[in-house]
């Protein structure tokens, strides 16, 4: 996962596979722009290394090769 926009542009961060939050939470991949909600999308990373994301509250998009994920929407 790449942050590319935001006070935390330019963090990258390896996921492990499982089902990730991904926001404002303490709990989950943390993210700080009070842009985005506490549970903005769900990112889940299978054991084969693909992964989905989606977007579950918030205005702010989360992008995948420049397009929203507003349905779940695969990572490369």
């Amino acid at each position: 996962m790449r942050c590319v926009a935001g006070p935390d542009a330019g963090w990258s961060l390896r996921l492990d596979a499982g089902s990730h939050w991904m926001g404002r939470v303490d709990d989950g991949i943390r993210i700080s722009d009070s842009t985005i909600e506490a549970h903005h999308a769900r990112v889940d990373v299978a054991r084969d290394g693909s992964a989905m994301i989606i977007q579950t509250a918030g205005r702010t998009p989360v992008l995948v090769d420049g397009a929203a994920a507003h349905r779940w929407t695969a990572v490369k």
